[in-house]
């Protein structure tokens, strides 16, 4: 970063399950603002997940990852994006269930400026 993009350079940036790699996200997502005319569409793994797996004594191993280095829940996700798009629409994704418990791998966000 930064992109060698112009500001507005695409209609839509998409970022899918990247963001919690990148030790500086906050940037990353101040980057990708800048480089879309209209629309971000990103997925994070959803760090909700966690805490309804302990009572099973599991936890989602995508979720844990070593390369991860930042985790987010609804709240996190769109508070992080909230200062660059007027609009967000957001959700969970790829539901499953550990032994009795239904939990999503992913969070889903689109924005629009």
């Amino acid at each position: 970063m930064p992109s060698p993009f112009d500001d507005g350079s695409f209609d839509a940036v998409v970022c899918s399950e990247v963001l919690e790699h990148i030790p500086d996200y906050g940037a990353a997502v101040a980057e990708m603002a800048r480089l879309t005319r209209d629309r971000l569409v990103i997925t994070v793994p959803d760090a909700a997940a966690i805490p309804l797996g302990t009572r099973h004594q599991l936890v989602p191993w995508h979720l844990l990852e070593a390369t991860h280095v930042n985790f987010f829940n609804q709240r996190s996700l769109h508070a992080l994006l909230a200062p660059h798009f007027g609009r967000i629409n957001s959700g969970r994704i790829s539901p499953c269930t550990m032994n009795d418990t239904p939990f999503y791998i992913s969070l889903v966000a689109v924005c629009r400026k």
